[in-house]
Formats: structure tokens, sequence, C-alpha cells
């Protein structure tokens, strides 16, 4: 018996045999999958568009890794005929070693050439939210904030297209947050302020991290998050350069990531703050300022 920690199954429903066949076949031809199991006959009850349907189904049963899951289920929405196809993984917590070394043998090809096309590199997009973008913002950061938004999704887009990761913290703060003793209450859970400005539109891939203070490591997910995904290169842009940009640059660079900020992806409400802070993370945080 072996310990497993990537390896998973994934159940697939298809409307016939020969679409389950197809769609196994070509995940165990392009080496996303090393075996797909298939039940005939499968009665189903759910519900759909309000009415609650019986159909009559086959079962897929698919043996890959985690590491391929997202390439599964984007390779079945291609060949499926349902809207929303199922598409669930559960992990394989034990099993044969011998089996377990066959699947990996046998998706490994696959898995080596998804790390190749990965970056190791990561975007984090820094508190473009409507409360601070916005004129209309409850703090607004003035016309410079807008200046940087073009270049921000053009970034983003760069960052999308080589396989990296983009991150975006957003801050998202209680009623009574003690922060708005210093500056008027803004971005608080749950209101339009808080939400990413429009122009920017986020992908299925991004991830958000809700925060509470200037720094975004700050009772977070994010150091767990670049540690899981390998990062060692971190982009930052955003708002405002000298508080939440600075900060969190500041805990990236004591954490030893090579942090490049970029000067037309960040501005600040305080113009001699914005250089100084500029000036800060470069000679003392030892960041690439470009």
């Amino acid at each position: 018996m072996s310990v497993n920690d990537k390896k998973i199954i994934i159940f697939i429903t298809a409307s016939s045999k020969e679409e389950a066949e197809n769609i196994g076949e070509t995940l165990v031809n392009a080496r996303l999958a090393a075996c797909c199991n298939i039940v005939d006959n499968i009665n189903s009850i759910f519900r759909w568009e309000g009415k609650i349907c019986r159909e009559n189904e086959v079962l897929l049963i698919v043996k890959s890794s985690s590491d391929l899951f997202n390439d599964i289920v984007k390779k079945v929405k291609e060949l499926h005929s349902y809207e929303v196809p199922e598409v669930i993984a559960v992990p394989i917590i034990y099993g044969s070693e011998d089996y377990l070394g066959w699947i990996e043998n046998e998706i490994k090809e696959q898995e080596k050439i998804n790390m190749s096309n990965k970056s190791n590199k990561a975007l984090i997009v820094i508190d473009m939210l409507k409360d601070f973008i916005e004129k209309d913002g409850a703090l607004y950061c003035g016309d410079k904030v807008r200046d940087i938004i073009h270049f921000v999704q053009k970034r983003i887009e760069e960052i999308r297209n080589t396989g990296g990761t983009v991150i975006f913290l957003q801050d998202n703060h209680s009623e009574d947050d003690l922060e708005f003793k210093m500056f008027p209450k803004h971005c608080v859970k749950g209101t339009k302020g808080a939400e990413i400005i429009d122009e920017i539109e986020i992908n299925e891939d991004d991830i958000v991290i809700p925060k509470t203070r200037y720094s975004g490591f700050y009772n977070t997910e994010l150091e767990k998050l670049l540690k899981e995904k390998k990062i060692g290169e971190v982009e930052v842009m955003g708002v405002c350069t000298s508080i939440c940009v600075m900060d969190t640059v500041g805990d990236l660079r004591n954490r030893d990531y090579s942090v490049t900020v970029w000067k037309k992806g960040v501005a600040d409400f305080d113009d001699k703050a914005h250089w100084f802070a500029l000036k800060r993370m470069e000679k003392i945080y030892g960041a690439k300022v470009v």
C-alpha cells in the first residue's frame, strides 16, 4: 500500500456510451488520463432549470493527477454535449504502489509538458478597487490612479499568456474596522466600493485574496499560495504606492522573493509619498523598480 498526494479519480457523466468513449479515448490519447472506465446505464435524478429530471446516463471514471485536472475540465467542455457537464474529482488516499506508479508513468509526459509551459512568476495587483479608482469612490486616490489602468490591464494579459499567476489583493474591511479612525470608511465587505473595477476582467484562473491591512500577507493565504505554486519572481502593481504596495513589497523581500515594481503600474494620492516609496522599495528593500 502506498500513500498518494496527487493522484485523483474524476467522475464524468455523459449522455451516451459513444460520448463517454470519445471523451475517454481523447483523454488517454492525450496522456491526460491513465485509464478511463465506462459504467453504462446509470439512473440520474437532478434539478435543471427548475424541473426535476430523470435521465439514463453513462458514467466515466478517470484516473489522473490533480496537476492535470484543469486541462481535463477544458477538454471535456470541448467534447461534451451538455451545457454544464459534471466533472468532479476525489483524491486517491491509498493505493497499490504498483498501480499508482503505473498511473504516474502513463501521464508523466503531459505533466512535464505542463510544468515546462508554466511560469514561476506571479503578478500581484493591489487594491484596484472602485472606492480607490472611481471618481465617486469613498477614498478616490486622484486622477493619476486612472492613468495606470491601461498598463495594468496590458500586463495582466501578458502574464496570463506566459502561464504566470495573477493574484488580486482586495481591501475588505468590516464596518467597524479600526483603520477608519485614520481614513474615511472605504472598501467595506459586500459593498460596491470593495469590488475590483469593471475595466479589469477576472479570469477563472486568477486568484482574489481579501485583506484587512496594508500588507497582503497579514492574516491571508498569500504566503501559502506563493509556496504552493513555487513562485520565485513577483511583479507588483496597484495602489497606493506608499501604503499597501510598499508594505506588501517589503514583506515579499523579507521572504526573499525577487520583486519588480512597475512605475507605470502604481499610483498614490500623495505624489511625494509615491516617489519616496519607489525609492525606498528600490534602495532599502532591494526591489527592482522599472
